[in-house]
């Protein structure tokens, strides 16, 4: 066997010299060869592993040719090619096979004399294996593959330890990676009546202002509150008109007969002290008719201070009925002045992110007929599990990248659970999932960014110390 050449993944040197081989009644030429095997392209006889043929080696030379009888050992078929294996190839044979390709390398072949010294010499036993001489050209080949071949091995092996020093950085450094989703700048607007959608102001991806109309929306309430206005006004109007007209008349007319009565009191108390004085009636008497004048007098201011209390009372209810028929009037002038067809802005500047009404649609109050994607800066929401959420607090960095926009952000983790999102959330619902909300916000206050966007996440849970060198 020859020595084994590493920069050749062969147990020897191929060559594609002419070479004839006859097995059986078929000669075949050599696709190529070595001085361990030979390959045969197109080889007609069936053939299975290991099987030994007997053949004939005719090495060609000018005005002469050289048969070597050799056995072939079947190995496998490349494609067309079959290889075969010398079994039990003689030294001689080898040495022969040897020179011929030395020869043929330094185009000597015409030499026989050498070849046939080499037949003729006798066979002696060593274990030194000659290996076979390369050209120039080909050292130089072979210098220059070994050259090529060991800077690949050295590239490799440096990009190799670029990607483990990539790797372990990142496994120490960023522990936590997620795909997050942008959010935040979003705003629903309600249609704020219940009706019928008439008009629609706007369009998809519409830049806005603030208190640019959207759409128009006839409220279908609009005539039933004008009618109960107008009824109220018109109950508010007899009411003080009946509070102004009130009889002061009767309450006069009582308050003169009891005056009257009084003044009669009066006179007979005084015509009575002067019979009181003559002597003519008893002191009885003018006690009764004193206490007759007293009744009188009470009975009259009684009168006046119910007389002052009612007046107060309809002048505070007529004064509460005059306020209440402004606010109606008011009321009604707002709503005429508005009509039926009312036009819903909207609350912020930004761009119209969805219409989700048509013409001719029926809404409720609540019902949403626009969402604004407002001109603010978003925050990022990323979910995950309580296992990965336990490296996070707030304040660690992160970096953000939107393959979308190919741009990258710096973020900071903000708030850690649902809560910090909804505060609608119960803490029992917080304790009971195994997966949590992160929200992150942008270091710039000026980014913006579609909104429902989604971004790779890079958290930064551990801190690199500042060296002292």
């Amino acid at each position: 066997m020859l020595t084994n050449e590493p920069n050749y993944l062969r147990k020897s040197h191929r060559v594609d010299l002419p070479l004839w081989v006859q097995v059986g009644d078929q000669t075949y030429r050599a696709h190529d060869w070595s001085l361990t095997g030979v390959g045969i392209k197109d080889f007609q006889l069936p053939a299975e592993a290991d099987q030994v043929f007997d053949a004939t080696l005719q090495l060609p030379m000018p005005d002469a040719q050289l048969d070597l009888r050799v056995q072939l050992q079947f190995k496998r078929h490349h494609g067309d090619i079959a290889g075969f294996e010398f079994y039990r190839l003689g030294q001689k044979a080898r040495s022969i096979l040897r020179h011929y390709i030395e020869l043929a390398v330094e185009g000597q072949l015409g030499n026989v004399e050498d070849l046939v010294a080499v037949i003729t010499a006798p066979e002696v036993a060593t274990p030194i294996q000659e290996a076979l001489n390369l050209s120039e050209l080909e050292e130089e080949t072979l210098v220059s593959r070994f050259r090529l071949r060991s800077t690949l091995s050295i590239v490799t092996g440096l990009v190799f330890l670029l990607l483990l020093v990539a790797t372990l950085f990142y496994n120490t450094t960023y522990r936590v990676a997620a795909t997050g989703i942008v959010t935040g700048n979003l705003r629903k607007v309600s249609a704020g009546v219940n009706g019928l959608i008439t008009q629609l102001l706007v369009h998809q991806n519409q830049v806005l202002q603030t208190g640019q109309p959207l759409l128009t929306v006839r409220d279908e309430q609009y005539d039933k509150q004008i009618a109960a206005l107008e009824q109220r006004q018109q109950q508010l109007q007899q009411q003080l008109a009946a509070l102004e007209n009130t009889n002061q008349a009767g309450k006069k007319g009582i308050l003169e007969q009891l005056r009257a009565f009084a003044d009669v009191r009066k006179a007979e108390l005084e015509r009575a002290q002067s019979l009181y004085e003559q002597r003519l009636i008893s002191f009885k008497d003018l006690n009764y008719i004193e206490n007759q004048y007293r009744q009188a007098m009470l009975n009259l201011t009684r009168e006046l201070e119910n007389t002052r209390g009612s007046t107060r009372a309809s002048l505070a209810e007529a004064e509460a009925s005059r306020k209440a028929l402004t606010e109606v009037n008011q009321r009604l002038q707002e709503l005429r002045a508005k009509g039926a067809e009312r036009q819903i802005p909207s609350p912020t500047s930004g761009t119209v992110f969805n219409l989700p009404v048509e013409p001719g649609q029926r809404v409720t109050a609540g019902s949403t007929v626009a969402v604004i994607q407002a001109d603010r800066t978003p925050f990022i929401l990323i979910r995950l599990l309580n296992a990965d959420a336990i490296k996070l607090q707030p304040g660690m960095s992160a970096n953000v990248v939107a393959p979308l926009l190919n741009r990258e952000y710096q973020a900071t983790v903000d708030a850690i659970g649902y809560t910090a999102v909804n505060s609608e959330v119960s803490f029992s619902q917080e304790a009971s999932l195994n997966e949590t909300l992160v929200k992150l916000t942008f270091n710039d206050p000026g980014v913006r960014l579609p909104a429902n966007l989604r971004v790779k996440i890079w958290i930064q849970t551990f801190t690199w110390p500042d060296w002292p060198f």
